[in-house]
């Protein structure tokens, strides 16, 4: 909105760096406070604008620097990542969870305050039941979070159940749940083959880039009366496997060869989620509706990346 002071905290990530790029093209760059506790590898992969380094743990810090720069909205991009939180329990639950807590809380008095946090489809479990990762305990305990501090103290808290986000530029080999869907397309481009730690058919939720940087700024912007008071926003745009991806590349490249090894946690985490989730809520409430299909994913995957070969 025009005016307004945002705060993006992990602004140095993959998924918090291009939201902060796309937030300061329109809002320009002073507008919007990048924050993060590293400095970005690529800054300009930023725009232009003030960062800040700051541990969302020292909230007393992270206070002041909202204060100072008197936002009006936070995107709280800052977490650790599904593989990451499995092997490192506590500082998964610390970041995740209390870090959470201290924006919440740094954001409570100002008058008007929203927050967005993006939660996971990972707060899913089998069935609809409760997640059976760490990572999604955190981002399901997130959500409640989100709705004490609304119930309690009037902060206006939006959440959003994001499936695996999909770029060509985002970096592959972090040991996420769905990284296979990036992988694949770079080593399509690289080797001409790709070995899967998710069974051939196993498919998960995923959404591209542009879609979701849309989808959270567009629940950010829907009026509050028009948004429900409990729970999360999911929204969904395809889901995809590794053998479906495979035969979109073997169109460009027919000797393409898919191979499976599979990892048994991360096989088992992809098992306990839920294709075709119920986004009606989204459509309704606040218009989403994506752009991009798996074909038209797929299709602008292969001119980026395999087209380059």
């Amino acid at each position: 909105m025009p005016g307004e002071r945002v705060l993006v905290t992990g602004a140095s990530g993959q998924l918090g760096a291009a939201l902060t790029a796309a937030l300061r093209r329109d809002l320009g760059g002073d507008a919007v406070v990048a924050t993060d506790l590293r400095d970005p590898e690529l800054p300009e992969s930023l725009g232009d604008g003030p960062f800040e380094r700051v541990d969302i743990l020292s909230r007393d810090e992270l206070r002041r620097i909202i204060e100072r720069n008197r936002i009006d909205s936070v995107y709280h991009m800052a977490a650790l990542k599904s593989a990451e939180a499995e092997s490192r329990r506590e500082a998964a639950w610390n970041v995740n969870v209390n870090g959470l807590y201290n924006v919440l809380d740094s954001m409570r008095s100002r008058p008007g305050a929203k927050l967005l946090f993006p939660s996971s489809i990972a707060a899913f479990g089998p069935a609809g039941g409760d997640p059976v990762s760490l990572y999604g305990v955190t981002k399901r305990t997130g959500e409640m979070l989100c709705g004490f501090f609304r119930d309690r103290f009037d902060l206006d808290t939006r959440a959003l159940r994001l499936p695996g986000v999909l770029w060509p530029a985002f970096e592959i080999g972090g040991g996420g749940l769905t990284d296979f869907a990036a992988e694949i397309f770079h080593e399509a481009n690289a080797h001409g083959r790709y070995e899967s730690y998710l069974e051939a058919r196993t498919e998960l939720e995923l959404i591209y880039l542009p879609d979701a940087l849309d989808a959270m700024r567009a629940l950010m912007d829907a009026p509050a009366d028009r948004l429900r008071r409990s729970g999360a926003y999911a929204i969904r745009a395809f889901s995809a496997s590794p053998e479906s991806l495979a035969d979109k590349i073997r169109e460009t490249i027919p000797s393409f060869s898919l191979e499976v090894r599979v990892d048994e946690a991360r096989q088992r985490m992809a098992q306990s989620l839920p294709t075709g989730v119920d986004d009606s809520a989204a459509r309704e409430d606040w218009g989403f509706e994506p752009d991009y299909t798996l074909k038209r994913t797929a299709t602008d995957m292969i001119e980026r990346l395999v087209g380059k070969r």
